[in-house]
């Protein structure tokens, strides 16, 4: 690098980060089959789960991991892969 600063750009670019934002993906992915999600059940199934374990629903329902391919963080994550993989085709 020789002591210059990197453009966004040079960043967005890096296949490193592409593998980081990858390893995300799947990451979220798991962790969308590990825990029940809101969206893909029906009502009365998340109810059962409210009504037997609230303390696991509240946590779930808080973090977000109850609607893990719903969330803001995923659709960040999809755009900057995005932007990565048009940047390093590009270059």
């Amino acid at each position: 690098m020789s002591g210059r600063r990197r453009s966004l750009a040079d960043r967005l670019a890096s296949p490193r980060l592409a593998a980081v934002l990858i390893a995300i993906l799947i990451g979220m992915s798991m962790l969308n089959v590990l825990f029940p999600q809101r969206t893909y059940m029906p009502e009365s199934t998340f109810g059962r789960l409210e009504a037997s374990a609230p303390g696991v629903a509240h946590v779930l329902r808080i973090t977000g991991l109850d609607d893990v391919f719903g969330g803001w963080i995923i659709s960040v994550v999809a755009v900057l892969l995005v932007a990565n993989v048009t940047l390093c085709t590009v270059r």
